[in-house]
């Protein structure tokens, strides 16, 4: 009897042997892939945050100044705040506006 016990015990130990290799085998390559693909990632975020930078310093350099202004005329600086309120009524205007297509898709999904 103890021949038949030593022969299963061995088949279950190598079979668990063979199984534990190959979890380790597909996790090896599954960690290998994942590093790949972040080295991957990490170049393509190197290359938006250079675009992004790119784009953030032309945007502040289309930026109107906003440096201090205690010596400008008085008469230069009335006609621009005049000009920022008119630009502000001027889209506020737009965003009021009416608009019938918002309206009736809206009226659709209330029905």
């Amino acid at each position: 009897m103890a021949p038949v016990w030593f022969w299963i015990w061995t088949a279950l130990v190598l079979g668990a042997a063979l199984v534990a290799f190959f979890v380790w085998r597909d996790a090896w390559r599954r960690f290998r892939r994942a590093g790949s693909e972040a080295g991957t990632s990490a170049e393509r975020l190197g290359q938006v945050w250079e675009r992004v930078t790119a784009r953030t310093e032309e945007r502040l350099a289309e930026a109107p100044s906003t440096a201090p202004t205690v010596t400008a005329p008085r008469a230069e600086l009335r006609a621009r705040v005049d000009r920022l309120r008119e630009e502000r009524l001027a889209r506020k205007a737009w965003r009021r506006r009416p608009r019938p297509e918002v309206w009736e898709r809206w009226r659709s999904v209330w029905r």
